[in-house]
């Protein structure tokens, strides 16, 4: 049983690096998991990651990724972010669906986020 739903809001408006790991794993993942929120990034289990909620400026972006089929220049724009900054969001959406742990020469993320995010109903097209 995790301890850490009390913590989902927190984690899912952290703008620096976060990284969640079990005591009961090996001391590796924890090394790994504390590289990881010193280089900015989310590492999450994936049974935390269906948990997590999105914050406005998340949904804005996949509103504009997926119904306008902006690219991430273009994004950053249109909500006034630096490039830099709007590439870390969709990062943390792809965390947040699970898809950074995708194949990236399977399948286009671009279209794999789209569909996650319909399939959750974040986005509706119609």
């Amino acid at each position: 049983r995790s301890l850490l739903p009390p913590y989902i809001s927190k984690i899912s408006n952290h703008q620096g690096g976060f990284s969640v790991v079990s005591k009961m794993q090996r001391r590796q993942f924890f090394l790994d998991g504390a590289k990881n929120a010193l280089e900015g990034l989310l590492t999450l289990p994936s049974d935390l990651r269906d948990k997590l909620e999105f914050n406005s400026t998340e949904l804005q972006i996949l509103e504009l990724l997926c119904k306008e089929s902006l690219q991430d220049k273009e994004i950053a724009l249109k909500l006034n972010l630096s490039d830099r900054t709007t590439q870390k969001h969709i990062e943390k959406i792809k965390i947040k669906l699970g898809l950074d742990l995708l194949d990236k020469g399977k399948m286009n993320f671009r279209v794999a986020l789209c569909m996650e995010a319909l399939r959750k109903k974040l986005v509706v097209i119609f």
